[in-house]
């Protein structure tokens, strides 16, 4: 399914605001690299593994990982420590998705499948997104928040990747060929309020 993601810009003085249209969902921050034994009467499970880069092997540390649990809207995010060390506390029994990137890296694994109690190892080796057949493209317009009119040159930014994109005279703007995940990004144009949100890319998929 092909679809399209507006960027609304409100002229200063306002404050912030999200991403039009993202889809809310209960967000949990694993809480330090230790988990207690999963309680499979709470229903919950435990994720722990190591990320890696994929061609030389080296752990990176630092990367950030992202579950999304189907069924119950849960989404679970960790940090990996220094030496690419990550645990995931708590998580909902059932089948998930993990994701993994670290600035042009990415991985993304699943459906996996976790039972009440378990805990799962996985190694995550991150690697350069390069075709289309790994990677999903996002699509956007940037529009003014009272008039709705589209806004020509702003700066759209995605942090985590270090890419960088201009609106064009309609307001729209593409980054094709990202790896897949959820995606930070940062709008901002002289004379407006900077406009914050996140998107979710998948593999094979325009956002």
């Amino acid at each position: 399914m092909k679809g399209t993601r507006g960027f609304a810009m409100r002229a200063l003085p306002t404050v912030p605001f999200l991403l039009l249209g993202l889809v809310p969902c209960a967000s949990l921050q694993a809480q330090g690299l230790r988990c207690p034994p999963p309680d499979s009467l709470a229903g919950v499970g435990a994720v722990v593994g190591r990320v890696l880069d994929a061609q030389t092997q080296v752990p990176l540390g630092y990367s950030q990982i992202r579950v999304r649990v189907s069924g119950v809207e849960a989404r679970l995010e960790a940090k990996a420590d220094p030496a690419g060390w990550f645990r995931l506390c708590s998580v909902p029994a059932g089948t998930f998705t993990i994701s993994g990137q670290f600035s042009h890296l990415g991985a993304f694994l699943g459906p996996l499948s976790l039972d009440p109690g378990q805990t799962l190892s996985l190694s995550l080796a991150l690697a350069p997104a390069t075709t289309g057949r790994d990677t999903g493209t996002l699509m956007g317009t940037v529009v003014d928040a009272d008039s709705g009119e589209p806004v020509d040159g702003a700066a759209v930014v995605l942090p985590g990747l270090g890419q960088t994109a201009i609106s064009n005279p309609l307001g729209k703007f593409t980054f094709p060929s990202l790896p897949p995940g959820m995606v930070a990004l940062h709008v901002s144009r002289l004379g407006y309020a900077d406009a914050i949100g996140e998107v979710e890319v998948q593999i094979g998929m325009t956002v």
